[in-house]
């Protein structure tokens, strides 16, 4: 017996020990949570808070990542962005400098966010008579835009000042970073959201359900009765797995719902990574969303007998514009990667999407 426990701790010395490869995954919820007061006489009182968020939630080496996003499309770029830059430099509490995550997060709005969502039109580009200045459609018009044989000098767009309104004006595409279960970034506050996202790291194996009852107990001892409920729908599902990444999808559409899943290829050549595989799905959520939106407008210009509004046919130019742009972006990259859908890809593009 000795002799076999000696064995056991003598192996693998000198040798090196093959790391086991960790594969990664990524879950996107669109959630529905509400707290409410609990009266004295246990009835449920006044609402405190109601907040609609899309939660994605993945693991980069040893620390857990949570993004809260108002737009699906907006939770998976700003979550592709941080895996990008763990891999470029390194875990996040290793680091000199702390991460520029304003930065991340102003990278992932397009021309389309900023105008649609901001009111912030992308400068225009003065034309060189040889050679003109294409700006791509992520490009970052915060002041850091990319530079194409040095253009000249152009005028950013004036934006008016507004006077400032009593109390915290939502971000249009609010976002927010949890780290471990603590918030290192937000573009928009919710306290009570703070706590359930501390809750949730209380013990690991712990679903995330369950950190909702450690909250209301939270709440409670604080002299604070309330109810918190919470409705979740798997929106993405990303699965790495050796040679494979699997993506499932529910996301909504004029005629019901879009349920659909795909799987990509790690092939030799030209291979993927997981960002990138959270930036696709990401496309796909904007264009479904995108095509929802233009199916609601021509069935709207079809009933409508005083014609549409002026800023809705606008929008839907817009929205059409973006989306086919989207479609396009997605046929290239299926023409280079190996890609499988089931049942089969969204026919989004219809022939009376120019019917406005």
């Amino acid at each position: 017996m000795v002799a076999f426990i000696k064995k056991l701790f003598s192996m693998g010395k000198g040798k090196q020990v093959q790391e086991k490869k960790i594969f990664q995954k990524l879950e996107l919820n669109r959630e529905r949570t509400s707290i409410v007061a609990i009266n004295d006489d246990g009835k449920r009182g006044d609402i405190l808070t109601i907040t609609r968020s899309n939660r994605c939630h993945f693991n980069i080496g040893k620390d857990h990542i949570v993004v809260r996003a108002k737009y699906i499309h907006i939770a998976l770029r700003f979550s592709a962005k941080i895996m990008e830059d763990w891999e470029k430099h390194g875990p996040f509490r290793s680091r000199d400098k702390e991460v520029d995550f304003e930065k991340l997060f102003k990278e992932c709005l397009t021309s389309y966010d900023l105008d649609v969502y901001y009111g912030v039109a992308p400068p225009e580009k003065k034309k060189k008579k040889k050679r003109k200045v294409v700006m791509d459609d992520d490009a970052n018009y915060f002041g850091e835009e990319e530079k194409a044989d040095e253009p000249e000098e152009e005028n950013e767009p004036e934006v008016e000042e507004q006077p400032e309104e009593e109390g915290e004006k939502e971000d249009p595409c609010w976002v927010q970073i949890y780290v471990n279960g603590r918030k290192i970034y937000a573009t928009f506050e919710c306290p009570h959201i703070d706590v359930i996202e501390k809750c949730a790291m209380i013990g690991e194996a712990k679903p995330y359900d369950q950190s909702l009852e450690v909250a209301q107990h939270l709440f409670s001892e604080s002299g604070q009765e309330v109810d918190i409920t919470s409705d979740a729908i798997l929106s993405v599902n990303i699965r790495e797995s050796e040679a494979v990444y699997h993506t499932g999808m529910v996301n909504r559409m004029f005629d019901g719902k879009a349920v659909f899943s795909f799987t990509l290829s790690k092939q030799p050549k030209n291979a993927p990574n997981f960002a990138q595989v959270a930036s696709l799905a990401a496309d796909f959520c904007e264009s479904v969303n995108l095509t929802y939106h233009i199916e609601m407008i021509k069935k709207a210009v079809k009933i409508a007998k005083d014609g549409m509004p002026e800023k809705d046919i606008v929008f839907g130019h817009k929205a059409r514009a973006r989306r086919n742009q989207i479609e396009r972006r997605i046929d290239d990259y299926e023409g280079v990667h190996n890609i499988h859908f089931r049942p089969e890809r969204p026919i989004l593009r219809q022939e009376d999407d120019y019917s406005f």
